[in-house]
């Protein structure tokens, strides 16, 4: 069949099959085997675990186990593509169970459990519950805003970039969002720069929001902050359109300077030069210039 959408799906029907046609102990002891499977293989079935996404709902407390372990084994390969795709599927296919999974994450800790969860809540936030769902999602979205441990609280704050990408973030939730992580601990400090961002490249992001968002970074980005939100700044500059290179590279301009063994940061940056060599000569000439000059005090 080859590797393609077709093959995906008809290897994600089988897997759909046995799960069902299995005890659920059973079932789920051959989820639990998926992180196990070898590369290239492992990324490739993640392709398939959309057809499962939506057709089975999971037990709560095995999902709440088993999405973490996926993205544990995915670690730092961009190859995750499969996965966050099958989690969206999970969750607009089955909310009400995704909210019981959240619930089983409400003590994540662990990278991969707080990615899960921040996932899983921006998601949910964007459906239309009956009323007594909706109190009760409140209520969870409240104990995520207002608990006491910082990687508990990141659930809340970094589920807003999942919530912007699928066009249910408002300017006032943005403007609430960076007040309170700009006056938090210095890991939420840092971390605003990457959440703005992310949040602000969702293509449904309203306008009024966008530009506030904009706004904001002209005001706060400096040479101070730390290095890697200087990267999830250039990082940001690369993938605005061309029709806003000037306001992207006023950003760039204001993180800089940029310390020679940051050699992350500067590739970054290279490809946002790249990038405006290919359609405005003359005025990458002239930021150029300033850049140098930056970067010579």
């Amino acid at each position: 069949l080859g590797w393609d959408e077709m093959s995906y799906r008809a290897t994600g029907l089988f897997l759909l099959l046995s799960v069902e046609q299995l005890p659920e102990h059973s079932g789920e002891a051959l989820l639990r085997e998926m992180p196990n499977v070898a590369n290239p293989y492992f990324f490739m079935a993640l392709e398939s675990l959309s057809v499962l996404a939506a057709e089975r709902e999971l037990r709560a407390e095995f999902a709440a186990e088993w999405f973490p372990a996926l993205v544990r084994r995915i670690g730092n390969d961009m190859a995750s593509g499969g996965f966050w795709k099958a989690l969206a599927i999970y969750c607009d296919q089955h909310p009400k169970s995704s909210l019981e999974v959240l619930q089983c994450l409400s003590n994540a800790q662990s990278e991969d459990q707080i990615s899960v969860a921040a996932f899983i809540l921006g998601a949910v936030r964007s459906f239309d519950f009956d009323e007594l769902t909706l109190s009760q999602f409140k209520k969870l979205e409240s104990e995520f805003s207002n608990s006491e441990t910082v990687g508990t609280r990141s659930v809340y704050n970094r589920s807003w970039i999942e919530t912007s990408r699928r066009g249910k973030m408002r300017q006032t939730d943005l403007e609430l969002l960076v007040n309170r992580m700009s006056v938090g601990m210095p890991d939420e400090r840092e971390q605003v720069y990457w959440i703005v961002t992310r949040s602000l490249l969702s293509p449904l992001i309203p306008a009024d929001c966008l530009n506030y968002g904009l706004s904001w970074l002209r005001s706060n980005v400096s040479g101070s902050i730390a290095p890697a939100a200087k990267y999830n700044i250039i990082d940001f500059a690369v993938q605005l359109p061309a029709a806003r290179r000037k306001e992207a590279g006023e950003l760039v301009l204001l993180v800089q300077p940029i310390l020679a063994e940051h050699k992350g940061i500067w590739q970054r940056l290279e490809h946002f030069l790249v990038m405006w060599l290919q359609t405005d000569l003359a005025g990458l000439n002239e930021f150029c210039l300033e850049l140098a000059n930056k970067n010579a005090r």
